[in-house]
């Protein structure tokens, strides 16, 4: 039971991970092209979205991180 709470809880805290890339590379993002006075900005509305499209993935390599790191403790305990 204990085991299985373990992945449980690093599948969940990887996925959160993951999902947090997107808004904080957004965010980042928009930091830097409201720092600079550019005729054009750093990063377009287009490249944006590109990011924004990649959550699904990030979610993925949090989970697999998560994963990762549950099988390492568990490792560990034996």
């Amino acid at each position: 039971r204990q085991r299985q709470m373990c992945i449980r809880d690093s599948l969940l805290a990887g996925a959160l991970a993951g999902l947090a890339v997107t808004p904080l590379a957004v965010f980042l993002m928009a930091l830097k092209t409201g720092l600079h006075s550019h005729s054009t900005p750093d990063f377009t509305y287009e490249r944006m979205q590109v990011v924004l499209y990649r959550t699904p993935i990030w979610i993925l390599v949090g989970l697999l991180i998560g994963l990762g790191v549950a099988l390492l403790r568990l490792a560990r305990t034996r």
